[in-house]
């Protein structure tokens, strides 16, 4: 097959009129109507300005007019005539006045000569080479393509060194790097000047027969319709072989027109012609001397032989001239990893739901920016109180708007906890701050994904809130809503008409976990919007402080101080959320205060193995913080690697799947494998078992998007859960009722709630999508915390090039 070279030709007008005389020709009126003109060629070239009876020498603009002038060639004696004429005449012609007649016969002078007649009655001339730009006062000059401007402003001289360099060839240019050598088409030779070309064919061809030889040579596939004059011979610019095949849409007068003919895969170049037709090919040629090609694409010669080839994506049929189609995917599906398409002339890729190709166009992935964008949407979807003018889920309002404390303190807003609407502080501030560090070490895969901007909005939804909840120096309030109220309704957010009543921690009911995770949250939200806002970053960190030194002064369980909490969410401690809190603190203010406060109550607390990294231990975290802030590895690596992570690979105590999913708990097995997924990642970034970790991550990751053949993940990939146990979602549209019936209907939810991860199948891979089960439908912002940050960490090895 002839390999066809993309070099890009230069324009065969840039080559072949060059040394045509510039002549000028009155074109139009600026808005001062003043006289333009422009060449013959359409170059800018505004050089008459007819303005009479003003005194030359004291012009200003005379002034820098002369100063443009002093170093220009010396006006022919012809145009100093000329000048002196119409000065020593000034007179004369204010006697006769200033009379249309004389107007128009000094314009066409000028335009004749070349000249312009200056403000104060004296002619003026564009001392431009080339091109002319003319101000009001002055000129300034440019070159055509291929020239630059000299050092005197207004002459040009050939482009010797240009980005893409010029060639000039009259007819071939066979190029090697940047030089190149001439030669010619077929039945022409080189000159002695090694340019041009000596025609020295014998063969003939009248014009009457000139448009079905043309034809001929045409190449049918492909086409793409640059017009440009059609030239008496052409040449496609190639470095391999030389190809005559032209595609000719007409022969009508003044010319033909040539579309230069590509194939998709690698011919970029344009067509160099020799000479354009200028006017009909009866009137200035007569006959025209062609070298016939048989071949339907590609041509090339060996010695009076023609032999014929097809561009890439076609093969030769059994008659060596026509091309025909290959169809790529008959043989080993094209290379392609998952599905082939044959095009003509072509074929492509593709993957299925939820997956994108590869920059080999052949092999697929997950399309993490895509989970990004759905995970944020899922977070949307759970708002509270009045929703922003940007808001993006078009089935969800305004709600729980009129939430208060006992003496109507504002609580609207923050975010609903799972599939009911209830606003509970442990897991809201555990996922605000996962959802943070997954931003703040993995930023880069949300520029990729153009979800910085929503993610900050998300992170702003939880601070806002959390800052509401936060009364006075030792009150925050950490529960909105009845647990049993709640979940006797199934219904709308929007529809809730129960009391929700608010319930609080204080120096009489501490509440040191919740209160501790919240400090977090701030801290790490507040270390995002330093660079971003400072002030908002400050006000978070004034909260973050008081609320550290409430928990660390004032212990207990939350859940011990609100009974009410207990039924969803009950605590089994508070000092990891301390330490936490600490760490995250050290990170945004860099006050030593806080990291040798976490150390030392690290260094008192019992170097146990974590049930899970969520939102009821933190450990493993504060953990991983602390190896960040600190540097020592050895010294705080053991409590990532030996007490936690070696637990949850392959090899250690955890349960696997049949299908290998690491298995914690059937209730919302998905959450804990994605969030120690997460915890890997981070703990490779840090240097420690740096492959083992993020394959065994990226395993688990799969697992949830697709691996096993189905996705957990509403509404993306394939076979997506269609039943999640959500109130909202499982409502019609308003303003249709939506009640308990709704909560056992055999059918997919008819609200989409993009992004949100599911419970997860149990220990023997099997899954049921049913809203009932909550067990595996559940859907909770701690769910999609871990999994989402764990997500952007994939994609940032992407990005990085390592995965």
């Amino acid at each position: 097959m002839a390999s066809i070279s993309n070099k890009v030709a230069p324009k065969a007008t840039d080559i072949i009129s060059r040394q045509e005389n510039t002549k000028l020709v009155l074109k139009s009126a600026d808005p001062e109507n003043e006289p333009t003109y422009s060449t013959s060629k359409g170059y800018n070239c505004d050089a008459i300005d007819v303005i009479l009876g003003v005194d030359k020498q004291n012009s200003p603009e005379t002034t820098e007019m002369n100063n443009n002038t002093d170093k220009s060639r010396e006006r022919n004696s012809e145009r100093k005539a000329f000048m002196a004429v119409l000065l020593s005449s000034k007179a004369t012609k204010i006697a006769i006045g200033v009379g249309v007649v004389i107007v128009v016969v000094i314009v066409v002078m000028a335009v004749g000569l070349g000249l312009g007649l200056g403000g104060n009655g004296e002619k003026r001339h564009c001392p431009c080479e080339q091109i002319c730009y003319k101000h009001r006062n002055y000129y300034t000059c440019s070159c055509e393509d291929g020239y630059t401007l000299e050092t005197d402003g207004k002459s040009c001289v050939v482009l010797t060194t240009p980005e893409e360099p010029y060639c000039l060839c009259e007819q071939i240019c066979d190029w090697i790097g940047d030089n190149y050598t001439c030669s010619c088409l077929d039945g022409h030779s080189l000159d002695d000047d090694e340019i041009h070309c000596v025609d020295n064919t014998t063969t003939e061809i009248p014009q009457s027969t000139m448009q079905s030889t043309l034809t001929t040579l045409t190449p049918q596939p492909y086409v793409i319709t640059t017009a440009t004059t059609l030239p008496l011979t052409v040449a496609l610019w190639t470095t391999f072989s030389k190809t005559t095949t032209p595609k000719t849409s007409s022969l009508a007068s003044g010319g033909t027109e040539l579309m230069s003919t590509m194939t998709r895969f690698g011919i970029t170049g344009e067509f160099v012609t020799t000479k354009e037709f200028a006017s009909p090919v009866s009137e200035q040629w007569g006959s025209t001397t062609i070298t016939s090609c048989p071949c339907e694409q590609v041509c090339d010669r060996i010695d009076s032989d023609w032999v014929c080839a097809c561009h890439i994506g076609y093969e030769l049929t059994e008659n060596q001239v026509n091309c025909a189609d290959i169809d790529e995917c008959e043989t080993d599906n094209g290379g392609c990893e998952q599905n082939c398409t044959n095009t003509i002339g072509s074929y492509y890729c593709f993957c299925q739901e939820g997956m994108i190709v590869q920059e080999d166009g052949l092999s697929c992935n997950y399309d993490y920016d895509e989970v990004l964008r759905k995970s944020l949407l899922f977070y949307e979807a759970q708002r509270s109180g009045v929703l922003p003018d940007n808001n993006r889920i078009l089935w969800r309002g305004d709600s729980a708007v009129n939430d208060a404390t006992p003496d109507g303190k504002d609580l609207s807003g923050g975010y609903y906890d799972a599939g009911d609407h209830l606003k509970l502080g442990l897991p809201m501030a555990y996922s605000a701050t996962v959802l943070a560090w997954g931003f703040i070490q993995f930023e880069d895969a949300y520029e990729a994904a153009g979800e910085v901007d929503h993610m900050l909005e998300n992170l702003r939804w939880f601070a806002d809130y959390f800052k509401k909840c936060h009364t006075q120096e030792h009150e925050f309030y950490a529960h909105v809503g009845s647990v049993n109220g709640d979940h006797g309704y199934w219904g709308r957010a929007e529809d809730m008409t129960m009391d929700r009543p608010a319930y609080k921690v204080d120096e009489d009911n501490p509440g040191s976990d919740v209160v501790g995770g919240t400090a977090a949250a701030l801290a790490a939200i507040a270390f995002v919007f330093k660079d971003r806002d400072a002030g908002y970053s400050e006000t978070l960190l004034y909260h973050a402080r008081e609320l550290f030194l409430f928990a660390d002064d004032f212990r207990e369980k939350y859940s011990t101080s609100i009974p009410e909490a207990a039924k969803v969410y009950d605590s089994s401690g508070y000092i990891d959320e301390i330490i936490w809190a600490a760490c995250w603190l050290y990170k945004a203010t860099n006050e030593t205060f806080y990291l040798n406060r976490a150390i030392v109550l690290y260094n008192n607390t019992p170097f146990n193995r974590p049930y899970s990294f969520g939102w009821n231990d933190v450990t493993v975290g504060y953990r991983l913080m602390l190896l960040y802030l600190t540097g020592d590895t050895n010294l705080y690596k053991s409590g990532i690697t030996t007490k936690f992570l070696s637990e949850w690979l392959p090899g250690g105590s955890m349960p696997y799947t049949p299908k290998g999913l690491v298995f914690r708990d059937k209730w919302g097995s998905l959450r804990y494998a994605t969030a120690a997924a997460f915890i890997a990642l981070v703990t490779a970034e840090a240097g420690v078992r740096t492959p083992a970790y993020r394959d065994w991550a990226k395993s688990q990751i799969h697992y949830v998007l697709g691996d096993t053949g189905r996705s957990f993940v509403v509404g993306y990939g394939v076979n997506p859960p269609v039943q999640p146990h959500h109130r909202g979602s499982s409502c019609p549209n308003r303003p249709a009722a939506c009640s308990t019936p709704y909560l056992s209907l055999a059918a997919p939810n008819p609200q989409v709630l993009y992004g949100a991860l599911v419970g997860g199948p149990d220990e023997t891979d099997h899954y049921r999508d049913m809203r009932q089960d909550y067990f595996a439908n559940e859907v909770t912002l701690d769910y999609n915390a871990g999994f989402q940050s764990a997500v952007a960490g994939l994609r940032h090895l992407q990005l990085i090039g390592v995965l």
